[in-house]
């Protein structure tokens, strides 16, 4: 195991200038690992050392270290140094759930890049879809057939096709970066769901599942960019009247 703490001060690790100092002293930790190039378990130097060397407090650098173990960069052990994670990729994708706080331009944004996920899918999906991934993608469909009038159920099961449709390219990240855009995601199709035109849902759902069935990967690709734009549309309305509403009623109240 590496012991670098010889090196740390003047060399890699530089005071504090004019970001935030849990921000600053964990991108400092972060330059340290990644320009001593050291391994997982490989120590670090200690929460006094690093809090001398980046004139911070003791304090400081241990919240920095635990946001960098809920990420996980770093392993925390008590009574001893903190050591580079072992990498995990699916801890460290995990941890992106909890960050993910969700504004009005993040909700459309959020729109452009399940776009970009679920286009970019078909192309795998067309030569892979199993008929076990078909018939959940019907049986989803059916459920929000049953429940049009149920915005939880249907919003639910409307996110579960898409996800189903990730999950047929068998490929993990994807599957993973999917499912952590899943908790913003169904936010949106909460709210969507909520409108009259949400049943233009259903038919967009059925023609998918009939293009991939037919391995028409143009004509899949054509009415799930239709299905996204359609519910962005919506979203950008919902935000609209509910900016309009506010105004009005802070108007009414002056």
């Amino acid at each position: 195991m590496s012991d670098i703490r010889n090196h740390i001060i003047g060399d890699v690790m530089k005071p504090l200038k004019r970001k935030s100092r849990q921000e600053y002293v964990m991108e400092q930790i972060q330059d340290l690992i990644i320009q001593n190039a050291l391994k997982p378990n490989d120590y670090l130097p200690s929460e006094i050392e690093m809090a001398q060397a980046l004139n911070v407090s003791r304090s400081t650098v241990r919240e920095a270290l635990r946001r960098l173990e809920t990420m996980g960069i770093v392993d925390i052990s008590h009574g001893e140094r903190p050591r580079v994670s072992t990498l995990n990729l699916e801890r460290f994708l995990d941890a992106l759930r909890m960050f993910m706080v969700i504004d009005k331009d993040e909700f459309i944004d959020l729109m452009e890049l399940r776009k970009i996920l679920e286009i970019g899918a078909v192309d795998i999906v067309i030569d892979k879809l199993t008929p076990e991934h078909a018939e959940n993608l019907k049986r989803y469909i059916e459920i929000m057939k049953e429940n049009i009038d149920d915005p939880e159920v249907f919003a639910l099961n409307d996110f579960n096709f898409h996800l189903e449709l990730i999950k047929a390219t068998e490929n993990f990240l994807l599957h993973k970066l999917m499912d952590i855009v899943g908790v913003a995601l169904l936010k949106v199709q909460r709210i969507t769901s909520r409108f009259p035109s949400s049943k233009t849902a259903i038919p967009h759902h059925e023609a998918i599942l009939d293009a991939l069935l037919k391995r028409d990967k143009n004509k899949a690709k054509k009415i799930l960019t239709e299905h996204i734009d359609t519910s962005k549309q919506k979203l950008i309305e919902y935000f609209n009247l509910r900016e309009k509403n506010r105004s009005t009623t802070i108007t009414s109240v002056e």
